[in-house]
């Protein structure tokens, strides 16, 4: 059994976070709903790659 973790591709170090909202996915529909949630709560962006490959 393997254990769950977080990892940054530049192999930064990954400080424990706390959001109120977590959103899955940098496209414009997940973009979209990070910028429409951060006018209100703390607001956390995952991406499968970069900002820059993103579609």
């Amino acid at each position: 059994m393997t254990r769950p973790y977080v990892a940054s591709r530049s192999g930064e170090t990954l400080h424990r976070r706390s959001f109120d909202v977590l959103v899955l996915g940098g496209g414009i529909a997940g973009l979209t709903a990070a910028i429409g949630a951060a006018r209100r709560w703390r607001v956390g962006l995952l991406t499968k790659s970069t900002f820059e490959e993103t579609t």
